[in-house]
């Protein structure tokens, strides 16, 4: 999902539901419809996506004085197991991973912010709803944020072992930096990549797979593409030398990016520009 402001909290019931009618003009509406038949083909081919939740979210879920910082723990939860209830149970769409955030530790445009604690007490209230409305097997890809994991945030977040069988995958994003680039000190040192993996896999969640949920580069000439496909090619052996267990190239194709309205030429296949025009959905 683009943007996870899908929902508004104006329209939730006392106890935090949203009214059934208002839930089927949403996820009736084209944006929804699109994606679950993009997901149904995907299905029928043997595919298994996972639900992912990136972009802004609706400003009554934040602070009055920091709108795109999550403090409605259980509004964004309920919000985002509504989307799986309807999913499963409404469209009968298979999947058993879901990603609940998307790089939090930036916040506006590309998720909620959410730093310190809250990663725990947010993941947590995702968890709860999610078994309120019996979708007790989906299991989470947490953290995911856009930085070799936060160690803060990550302790939060393995220091709860009550819901160690919930997380199927700790996930990161790359796209330079870091020592991703230094060819030659791959074997003679530890990386912080290596570092936090063996912390994961060292204690309760050691189950858990570490993958790469977002890899690629910020190019945005065009007009590199051997140097291109090198760096993300290099970053994919770096990362999975230090450690990781797969990986996402980010992006299938050059695109326009609805939640920060800016057309992206980072993707793996060309987009045709001159014959394509970005029209909002309703």
């Amino acid at each position: 999902v683009g943007l996870a402001n899908w929902l508004d909290p104006a329209q939730r019931h006392p106890d935090g539901s949203w009214p059934t009618e208002y839930l089927d003009s949403v996820y009736t509406s084209s944006r929804f419809t699109d994606a679950w038949e993009s997901f149904r083909y995907l299905n029928g081919k043997g595919i298994e996506p996972f639900f992912n939740v990136s972009g802004r979210i609706h400003p009554g879920l934040g602070y009055p004085e920091d709108p795109f910082r999550l403090k409605d723990f259980d509004g964004y939860a309920e919000m985002c197991a509504t989307l799986l209830d309807w999913a499963r149970n409404k469209e009968n769409l298979k999947f058993k991973l879901f990603a609940p955030f998307n790089e939090t530790n930036l916040g506006y445009p590309e998720g909620p912010k959410i730093e310190g604690e809250a990663i725990l007490l947010a993941t947590k209230a995702i968890i709860k709803r999610l078994d309120n409305h019996g979708l007790t097997d989906i299991r989470l890809i947490a953290i995911d944020d856009a930085d070799v994991f936060r160690r803060r945030e990550l302790d939060f977040v393995l220091s709860d072992t009550t819901y160690v069988d919930r997380i199927a995958v700790f996930g990161n994003h790359i796209y330079g930096g870091y020592d991703t680039e230094d060819l030659g000190l791959w074997d003679q040192r530890e990386s912080e990549n290596t570092r936090v993996i063996n912390r994961i896999k060292s204690g309760p969640f050691r189950n858990s797979a570490v993958w790469l949920t977002e890899y690629g580069d910020l190019d945005q000439t065009g007009q590199i593409e051997n140097e291109f496909a090198w760096r993300i090619a290099h970053r994919l052996m770096k990362w999975l030398n230090d450690g990781y267990t797969g990986a996402i190239v980010w992006d299938a194709f050059d695109n326009f990016h609805e939640h920060d309205t800016a057309w992206t030429i980072y993707g793996l296949l060309k987009t045709d520009t001159v014959n394509w025009k970005y029209t909002p959905k309703k």
